[in-house]
């Protein structure tokens, strides 16, 4: 967490840097902080591969788990 938030500092157009923190927030449950690394990712490269796999992670995070 230190390291990527010390990454961003230096250089924050680095878009996987947002992206790897989205998915260490989400783990940590902070679900606001990991959408809005994940919606700071898409902006900064909104074509990349890992694109849809972003976008379903907020949906879920704004949704939260679903029962079974």
């Amino acid at each position: 967490l230190k390291s990527l938030s010390t990454s961003i500092r230096l250089n924050p157009n680095v878009a996987e840097a947002y992206y790897f923190l989205g998915f260490v927030q989400k783990e940590l449950g902070n679900r606001h902080e990991a959408i809005r690394n994940f919606t700071k990712f898409l902006s900064l490269d909104p074509s990349a591969t890992e694109a849809p796999t972003v976008k379903d992670e907020i949906e879920f995070l704004k949704v939260g788990t679903i029962a079974n």
